[in-house]
């Protein structure tokens, strides 16, 4: 598939030199009045969306990780979803602590207006994306009407919808151009003959008549990542110039609604979390070092020693117990004397199947005994958890994970969620709530979940209660919390006076 396009004679000279292919024509003209109703039309249907691309799990140390932000261009498909580009999303596999995934998507909807998606879906082979929000959240998000009109063909004129950068505000920009190309393996993908940028990725595919057809995907570029060395579109190959290094290279492409259209009543799965399933043991350790070898007179050269067992994991389902010392492993021998060395043994577990039973020994009383673990579901990790912010609150909360409940010494049965941060000087703060308490209440009912904690503060916002009772445990005491809140000073009072 060689495309060239028409956007100047600089640039296809370009292609023409670097062996691209001739040029097609400039498309012609497409009335104004066309062009004007797409403009206005843009608005609440193709929409900038923010997100943070973090590991998909802590680090040894506890510590989040890097961390970068990204802005994508997406389509209001239907009722309540958004389609976008799907090469954010890593493939399965890898070490989850490196692993970049995105996470907090935020749909931008004027200067001032933002709201919160979820990422329902993931299509791999479309490469797209699918996000949802609450439909009837904000009125100016508007889906798509796709009619039934028949496919794009070889030199059709189409007029694509994407966005200016965020210094616009995410304003409307329109793209003309003509169908060149055309490819039906694995799927139907259409060439159009002009450089799109970045922000037009994602975005809507028009009609000359104005009457959408479809969306601009990327064809993702899988056998060679140099793009020196790839053969194909020359122009499209230069929309991924200025990309984030997060971005994977690929063609722009028209992906019409045939193409996708039964995905947006029954997305496919995000894969990322159930093939990053890990295996686990549920211990605390320490290492073995030589000075304990040699005051407790073991014949080994290293092991762990057994910190903590955590109720429900496989190693208390196998018998250890606290102080015990692990000195051997699935047929080897543990040589770790340092406590940096226990990352690598976690990695080694993880990488093992769950259900796996594994030999091993450890040291009870100066005496061996031989033990037999079978490997577990790693339980959700705090950066794998469902979370929720707050702006008028000034409140971060987290569902309470097994690590979470271990680092804190918490009964494996304890309900309620977890504070992650609070904003300075926030409803929050002011009234003394803290990171790391847990809400077991809020105004006498019980929470258990991060859906509990929004639905709470969604009715107190609803009815603008001027005061909401928190109940927390701040291990190990439990205290009343009084709430004020301050609607008329919050962004959300002039979103609802519009």
């Amino acid at each position: 598939m060689r495309i060239a396009a028409v956007v100047s004679s600089a640039i296809a000279a370009a292609a023409l030199a670097a062996g691209y292919g001739p040029a097609i024509a400039s498309p012609r003209e497409i009335p104004q009045a066309v062009l004007e109703r797409a403009y206005d039309e843009a608005h609440g249907r193709v929409v900038g969306v923010s997100y943070t691309l973090k590991p998909m799990e802590v680090s040894e140390m506890g510590l989040e990780g890097p961390r970068a932000d990204g802005i994508l261009c997406g389509v209001v498909a239907a009722p309540g979803l958004i389609v976008i580009p799907g090469d954010i999303f890593p493939e399965p596999g890898g070490d989850p602590r490196s692993t970049l995934a995105p996470a907090e998507f935020e749909i931008h909807i004027d200067k001032d207006t933002t709201i919160e998606a979820k990422a329902v879906g993931l299509d791999r082979k479309l490469n797209l994306a699918f996000l949802s929000f609450e439909p009837g959240e904000n009125d100016a998000l508007r889906p798509v009407r796709f009619p039934d009109t028949g496919s794009l063909a070889i030199g059709d004129e189409v007029i694509v919808v994407g966005l200016l950068a965020r210094k616009y505000d995410f304003a409307p920009a329109l793209y003309r151009g003509s169908i060149n190309a055309r490819v039906d393996d694995p799927v139907t993908l259409l060439g159009v003959d002009i450089m799109l940028p970045d922000l037009a990725v994602g975005g809507l595919v028009l009609r000359s008549d104005g009457s959408a057809a479809g969306i601009v995907a990327k064809d993702l570029i899988s056998e060679n990542a140099d793009l020196s060395q790839v053969q194909g579109n020359f122009i499209a190959l230069l929309a991924n110039s200025g990309q984030p290094p997060f971005r994977r290279p690929g063609y722009a492409m028209v992906l019409p609604h045939a193409s996708f259209a039964e995905r947006l009543s029954a997305p496919p799965p995000v894969d990322l979390e159930i093939e990053l399933k890990r295996a686990w043991l549920g211990i605390v350790m320490q290492a073995l070092d030589k000075d304990l070898i040699e005051y407790w007179g073991l014949p080994v050269s290293g092991g762990i020693i057994i910190g903590n067992v955590v109720e429900g994991s496989p190693a208390r389902s196998a018998g250890i117990r606290q102080g015990d010392i692990l000195t051997r492993f699935g047929g080897e021998e543990i040589r770790i004397t340092d406590n940096s060395q226990l990352g690598d043994f976690r990695k080694r577990v993880e990488r093992m199947a769950a259900g796996e039973e594994v030999a091993a020994q450890i040291y009870r009383d100066g005496k061996p005994v031989d033990i037999t673990i079978q490997l577990g579901d790693a339980p959700t990790s705090a950066a794998l958890a469902e979370d929720y912010e707050d702006d008028d609150f000034g409140l971060t909360v987290r569902e309470l994970t097994m690590d979470v409940r271990q680092a804190m010494n918490l009964e494996r049965d304890l309900q309620g969620v977890f504070i992650e941060g609070t904003e300075d000087s926030g409803w929050a703060d002011v009234a003394g709530l803290y990171p790391q308490d847990i809400i077991l209440a809020i105004n006498g009912v019980r929470v258990a979940s991060v859906a509990d904690v929004r639905d709470a503060i969604e009715d107190i916002k609803h009815r603008r209660d001027p005061e909401a009772i928190f109940f927390v445990m701040r291990p190990p005491d439990t205290l009343f919390l009084r709430v004020r809140t301050e609607f008329r000073a919050t962004r959300s009072t002039v979103v609802d006076g519009q």
